[in-house]
């Protein structure tokens, strides 16, 4: 993103992304990265403009560390979604404590469905209200809550499956 300026400034501007990316994959045994093979970097975005200017940063991109071999780019209409399921675990937090799996399921949908709220209002500079109608059930993917260290400090997270309700809000 450093190497177009209107790119570079998105970067830096402390506000909601409409964009999402995720690690190199397949990741090896001993989850370590082995020179000379080909991984997928994906991102996915919510602007055509968007997504165009990163093939380009991309293609130009040079470094020590891996070349870019391949870029590819496709747009999907939108559809109806009967599920939802997170790829990278996320992270609930209530009173800046972890929420965790044996705490209310009620209050972890409804912070769900607030920052659905609020990241819909930043996109399409449009309210929305959620509340009741999103979310028909949530499904944790993973047996106990996972961890990741972000600045010294232990965040829990889980993996879930969202199963959405059948309505014109959803």
């Amino acid at each position: 993103m450093l190497l177009d300026e209107e790119l570079k400034q998105i970067h830096h501007r402390k506000e909601y992304k409409n964009y999402v990316f995720n690690n190199f994959y397949p990741l090896g045994n001993g989850k370590i990265y082995i020179r000379d093979r080909l991984y997928v970097f994906k991102i996915r975005g919510l602007s055509y403009d968007f997504i165009n200017k990163m093939s380009k940063c991309l293609s130009m991109l040079k470094s020590d560390n891996f070349k870019v071999v391949s870029i590819c780019g496709k747009e999907i209409k939108q559809k109806y979604i009967k599920e939802l399921y997170t790829m990278i675990p996320l992270i609930v937090t209530i009173d800046s404590k972890p929420w965790l799996q044996d705490d209310d399921l009620d209050v972890f949908k409804r912070r769900l469905e607030d920052n659905l709220e609020k990241k819909y209002k930043s996109f399409f500079n449009e309210e929305i209200n959620v509340r009741d109608k999103f979310i028909q059930e949530i499904k944790f993917k993973n047996i106990k809550p996972m961890h990741f260290n972000y600045k010294d400090i232990k965040l829990i997270r889980n993996k879930v499956s969202i199963e959405v309700q059948d309505n014109e809000e959803a």
